[in-house]
C-alpha cells in the first residue's frame, strides 16, 4: 500500500524472494495493492519479482489502484474488490540537462512507454493498439471494477478477501 518508490518496494521484493527459502514455503503469496502510484523503475523491479517468483503471486486490488500501482497489480493473478477505483494513464516525466543528456533521456522515455504498452497487452490479452486507445490514452482512464474486468485489467471482481 502507498506510494511506489525504492523504500516501499525493497521490503516487498525481499519478502517475495525469501519465501521459497522458508522451511515450509507458502503455496501462494497474496499481495494487497492500494496505491496512488509512484516511480516507474521501482514498480518494474517489483513486477519482475512477482513475475519471476518461484511461488505464484496473487494481487488483490483494494480501495484504489492507480498509475505505477496498476503495473504492480497487473503483475500477479489480479483480482479486485467491488469498490476499488482504477486509474490508468501514460507516465509523466521531467528531465533537466544538456542536449545530449535530454536525447538520452528521450530514448529511455520511449523504452518505458513501449514496455508499458507491451506489458499491458500481455497482461490484459488485448492488442497494443487497444491498450494505447483504451488504457494508455492521452487522458486519465478511470474504470469501475466491472470495466476493469471487461478491459482485462482484472480477472474477476471478488467479494471474498483471503490470504
Amino acid at each position: 500500500s502507498g506510494d511506489i518508490d525504492v523504500s516501499t518496494i525493497k521490503p516487498v521484493v525481499e519478502f517475495i524472494l525469501e519465501q521459497p527459502l522458508q522451511q515450509e514455503p507458502p503455496r501462494r503469496i497474496v499481495l494487497f495493492i492500494s496505491s496512488w502510484g509512484g516511480l516507474l523503475h521501482p514498480a518494474w523491479a517489483l513486477v519482475d519479482a512477482i513475475e519471476h517468483s518461484a511461488i505464484p503471486v496473487d494481487t488483490v486490488g483494494l480501495g484504489h489502484i492507480m498509475s505505477a500501482g496498476l503495473l504492480v497489480f497487473l503483475a500477479g493473478r489480479h483480482r479486485i474488490t467491488p469498490h476499488t477505483s482504477i486509474m490508468s494513464h501514460q507516465y509523466s516525466d521531467v528531465n533537466i540537462g544538456k542536449h545530449h543528456e535530454l536525447v538520452g533521456a528521450r530514448v529511455e522515455q520511449e523504452n518505458l512507454y513501449t514496455n508499458m504498452v507491451i506489458f499491458y497487452a500481455r497482461k490484459t490479452g488485448k492488442s497494443r493498439k487497444y491498450v494505447e486507445k483504451h488504457l494508455l490514452s492521452s487522458t486519465d482512464v478511470w474504470l469501475t471494477p466491472d470495466e476493469a474486468v471487461e478491459h482485462g485489467i482484472a480477472h474477476q471482481v471478488t467479494k471474498r478477501i483471503q490470504r
